[in-house]
């Protein structure tokens, strides 16, 4: 084979590259997008102690009109109304409530009330929100097609390689390409390649 049908084989070969990979291939899938949704649950027990920030005075209220706060002018009357009170004062009152989150969940809240104020409170909740994850796999099945020169010190070019390779969903690559050399002799490949998983 003349020198220069050889540079046209090999001129004519990278514009035939050049323009296949330019080419939209209909034979490419599109992108696989996969979402999950996983409701994330947490379950708690928050116990806190409430500040004071201000008192009010019943003496500034309509509550010391009632009958039950006028004293009483005889002195045994006077004692059970002051003891009744006093164990109003210093009973603990445990008053919870709970309160609805949507479709999230719920928090209870529980008050222990103790001389007219709050002790103790305490948060239990329940609240589970979705999670949503999204898996994208390009083109599980890929092909290419592409090509290659070979030469050595004394001919820079002295053969063209035209070939296809094959991706399949495992990532394993199989590959089958022609080669020409300058005096027409014609050589084939076979290829297979795996991924390595590196940790």
């Amino acid at each position: 084979m003349k020198a220069n049908s050889f540079l046209y084989i090999v001129v004519f070969v990278l514009v035939a590259l050049l323009l296949v990979s330019r080419c939209d291939h209909k034979t490419d899938m599109k992108p696989t997008v996969v979402r999950d949704t996983l409701w994330v649950r947490h379950d708690s027990i928050v116990l806190s102690k409430p500040k004071l920030i201000y008192s009010i005075s019943p003496v500034r209220t309509k509550l010391i009109k009632e009958i039950q706060y006028v004293p009483d002018t005889n002195y045994k009357g006077l004692l059970k109304q002051y003891e009744a009170l006093l164990i109003l004062y210093l009973n603990k009152n445990i008053i919870s409530d709970t309160l609805k989150l949507d479709k999230f969940g719920y928090i209870s809240i529980t008050d222990t009330v103790h001389k007219n104020l709050v002790a103790s409170r305490k948060y239990n909740y329940h609240i589970k929100y979705p999670e949503i994850t999204e898996k994208i796999t390009l083109h599980p099945r890929q092909f290419f097609i592409g090509g290659g020169l070979q030469g050595n010190k004394i001919d820079l070019v002295n053969q063209i390689n035209l070939g296809v390779l094959y991706k399949n969903k495992k990532d394993q690559i199989f590959g089958v390409s022609v080669g020409l050399n300058k005096i027409g002799s014609v050589e084939y490949n076979i290829n297979y390649y795996t991924k390595i998983k590196i940790k």
